[in-house]
């Protein structure tokens, strides 16, 4: 993502990458590949899983991220996302 050129300029593109969080949480998926929240939590400094789960929400509604699966975790589901 870092030295892709993003060619949409609509408000919610806008509105996903103003934020360095979520930039990072991008960077993170590019290179891992795919991510729960709390993976990305443990993973970025500074950031709760509910955080994450926040920022990925904002990701999703952008069309950047997408969940790909759903595991179970002692009884917990647990969303993966990977960007698109």
């Amino acid at each position: 993502m870092p030295n892709e050129k993003i060619t949409r300029c609509d408000p919610a593109t806008m509105r996903a990458l103003s934020h360095a969080k979520r930039v990072e949480i991008l960077e993170y998926l590019e290179r891992k590949k795919e991510a729960t929240a709390k993976g990305l939590a443990e993973a970025i400094d500074n950031l709760t899983p509910g955080q994450a789960v926040y920022h990925l929400r904002v990701l999703s509604e952008a069309g950047m991220v997408a969940r790909v699966k759903t595991l179970q975790v002692k009884g917990v589901s647990e969303r993966v996302y990977a960007a698109k």
